[in-house]
């Protein structure tokens, strides 16, 4: 089995707190169609498009993190793009509606999270 990486720049939240983190892994069984709906394919360069435009990103292999956010770059082999987040993060301010879906359904609290730019590599 192979490892690749992702490396993204979000305006979101996250969590890393470890108790936090293994919370969010207990959804349950009927999230997982909704979930779906927030997933962006960290094989492809082109961010994985959907309704609400935010993307949910857990770290499934360590389970240190899950980040919810609007994805404003992605690279994966060449990398990141040179990317001025603070002319992108004032488009995009408008997703707490969304993040207030995600709290009502899984029962999370990320909307009460403040809301910043997040830059890591996602391993895979």
């Amino acid at each position: 089995m192979g490892v690749a990486a992702t490396h993204y720049v979000v305006l979101g939240v996250a969590i890393t707190d470890e108790a936090q983190v293994k919370e969010f892994f207990r959804i349950n069984e009927d999230h997982l169609d909704f979930m779906d709906g927030y997933d962006d394919n960290d094989y492809k360069d082109e961010i994985t498009p959907n309704e609400s435009g935010i993307h949910v990103i857990v770290d499934g292999m360590s389970g240190k993190y899950v980040v919810v956010g609007k994805i404003l770059a992605k690279g994966i082999e060449g990398g990141l793009e040179l990317t001025k987040v603070s002319d992108i993060a004032r488009q995009y301010r408008n997703f707490y509606q969304e993040v207030l879906k995600l709290d009502q359904v899984l029962g999370t609290k990320f909307g009460g999270l403040d809301a910043e730019v997040i830059v890591f590599t996602h391993w895979h």
